[in-house]
């Protein structure tokens, strides 16, 4: 039994000793350029160097076995500080070379060369350019793809617009700036803030709507001539009858009711609309719903809702063409003798008929 057991834990440290080529894969999440960005990490003994980005890092793995639990590689002597290592994980934070030495459960150890990378980077923004009211402050739209490291903000004039070191931007006085992102690799993008007179007044493209449950609609804002407000923001009086977009102004309709939207600019002039939605209707009633006309006749037909509902369109349709034209406000012409019946139908399929004789 003994020399069985022998044996047994011979073969899984003969396992743990791995010479001459082979890897051992430390996985992680795929790389993602965050702050904590994670890369898969294969652990070379043919003396391959590792790869890494510059701020990814990976884990160096844990052996379990049956008769060993929590077997772990250790890391020492790490030169040039390009990379970290602590409770296992290996972080690059500096771009360059180095060296790390890497010692199995088996106690062999490894000295594999680690190149830290600059990734490549796209570097850009959501526009060429903005127009800010004075004094108002945002942060500038940018987009970075597979880059972890420091960038610099700097202002063609600070006069003008300030920006910070998070490319959060102040609009000082009216005129225009140039606000440029650049980073280690060299890359850089830039943006054009243009600023003028913050805004004296504001008018909203609608002073009321009518909507039904369930419909989209969309408001405007326009300030006074030589004035900008890029942060506008709108709310809601009662976001349970409608909703709107706190940056575009779009409307959804809930449930029946009213409720008052209202923007303002960031200097704090502001605008109101009224929003009134009702009820999808169940229902719908023609005036008429038996008719005889002279070939060349005409009549109209009115669709009644039930008070409160709102159906939207309303859709004319007759049965028989040829006998009778329908327009969409109701107009019906006959022109030749026979039957047709004239369906009105909302959206909602609510639906009503009337028979057209034509004689």
């Amino acid at each position: 039994m003994k020399n069985s057991l022998r044996r047994s834990i011979a073969a899984v440290m003969a396992a743990l000793t791995i010479a001459g080529c082979g890897t051992l894969s430390a996985s992680a999440e795929t790389p993602a350029y965050t702050s904590e960005t994670t890369q898969e990490i294969s652990l070379r003994f043919d003396g391959s160097p590792i790869v890494m980005n510059l701020g990814s890092s990976f884990t160096l793995p844990t052996y379990t076995s049956y008769f060993f639990a929590g077997l772990s590689i250790t890391v020492t002597g790490v030169s040039n500080n390009c990379v970290t290592v602590e409770n296992g994980v290996v972080k690059a934070v500096n771009a360059g070379t180095c060296t790390i030495n890497i010692t199995l459960p088996s106690g062999k150890t490894i000295s594999p060369t680690i190149i830290v990378a600059m990734p490549e980077v796209t570097l850009d923004f959501s526009k060429q350019d903005i127009t800010m009211g004075k004094g108002e402050i945002t942060k500038l739209t940018k987009l970075l793809s597979e880059y972890v490291g420091e960038i610099n903000w700097s202002s063609s004039n600070t006069k003008v617009v300030k920006v910070n070191e998070k490319g959060q931007i102040v609009a000082k006085r009216t005129g225009t700036a140039v606000i440029t992102a650049e980073v280690g690799a060299g890359q850089k993008a830039s943006i054009t803030v243009n600023v003028k007179k913050a805004p004296k007044t504001l008018t909203l493209s609608k002073e009321n709507i009518t909507m039904k449950v369930g419909q989209y609609s969309s408001l405007d804002c326009t300030v006074n001539a030589g004035a900008a407000a890029y942060n506008l923001k709108y709310t809601s009086s009662d976001p349970k009858v409608v909703t709107v977009d706190a940056n575009s102004g779009k409307l959804t309709a809930h449930k029946a009711g009213k409720a008052v939207i209202t923007a303002k600019t960031p200097n704090g002039k502001t605008a109101s609309c009224t929003v009134y939605v009702k009820d999808l209707p169940t229902e719908i009633t023609l005036n008429r719903t038996n008719v005889t006309l002279k070939k060349g006749g005409a009549t109209v037909l009115n669709a009644t809702l039930p008070d409160g509902t709102n159906a939207g369109e309303v859709r004319f349709i007759p049965s028989n063409d040829k006998v009778v034209s329908v327009e969409s406000n109701g107009l019906v012409k006959a022109i030749k003798t026979g039957v047709s019946y004239i369906k009105v139908k909302t959206a909602q399929g609510a639906v009503a008929y009337c028979r057209v004789t034509v004689v």
